[in-house]
């Protein structure tokens, strides 16, 4: 009950905040592709989007990574219907993504973000990817962030990966977490009264009178 007290307070001092989260190596391959299924959150990030801010309509996730001599590769489930969008922030590279079933059968391939309103959100540099897709069927894909022309990385250079999928469940926000540990909490103090009520009525009465003297 003491861990429970310490996540209500937690909860109640820390502002919602989009999930990011960093890349995880061996990352290198549609099998060994990181999954970020457990990550995608509604919260506001001024980074998501295209031309408009989609934040808080699609559920998404931010990944930080640095490049190596390959490239960097993730997965997720898509519901059938949805809208995938992909873009990649803050790189000094030119960044070119694959989609890919989980089997390893490419989709779509996206280079430059090109300019204007085909511009995503918090990017300034035409040569990073952007790519949308829509899903077909529900299932597992994997997402490849790699170089132009597919060749090495030139390694050390970090990125940020901004992953959006419509209808993708999304984990709880704080308010709602915060509202079940208060219901335990109702609970548990419910209990201990009573406990506390049964008690006295044994000690002063006996526990003929016990029906009687406990009270909620």
């Amino acid at each position: 009950m003491t861990c429970l007290l310490l996540l209500v307070l937690l909860l109640l001092t820390q502002p919602a905040s989009a999930l990011i989260i960093n890349e995880v190596e061996p990352n290198n391959s549609v099998a060994t592709a990181q999954n970020i299924d457990a990550f995608f959150s509604l919260d506001f990030s001024p980074d998501i989007g295209t031309s408009v801010n989609t934040s808080t309509l699609y559920p998404h996730v931010t990944i930080l990574g640095t490049n190596n001599d390959v490239g960097d590769f993730y997965s997720f489930t898509a519901p059938a219907g949805s809208v995938g969008v992909f873009d990649v922030d803050f790189a000094t590279f030119d960044s070119v993504l694959y989609l890919y079933t989980a089997t390893g059968i490419l989709l779509h391939v996206a280079d430059d973000i090109g300019g204007g309103g085909d511009r995503n959100q918090g990017e300034t540099n035409s040569h990073s990817a952007l790519l949308g897709y829509l899903f077909p069927a529900s299932g597992l894909y994997v997402i490849e962030l790699n170089n132009f022309g597919g060749g090495a990385f030139s390694t050390g250079l970090p990125y940020t990966l901004q992953v959006s999928i419509q209808g993708h469940p999304a984990v709880p926000e704080p308010s709602t977490v915060l509202l079940f540990a208060s219901g335990l909490l109702a609970l548990y103090y419910r209990r201990t009264r009573l406990c506390r009520n049964a008690h006295l009525a044994v000690r002063e009465h006996g526990s003929a009178d016990i029906a009687t003297k406990v009270s909620p």
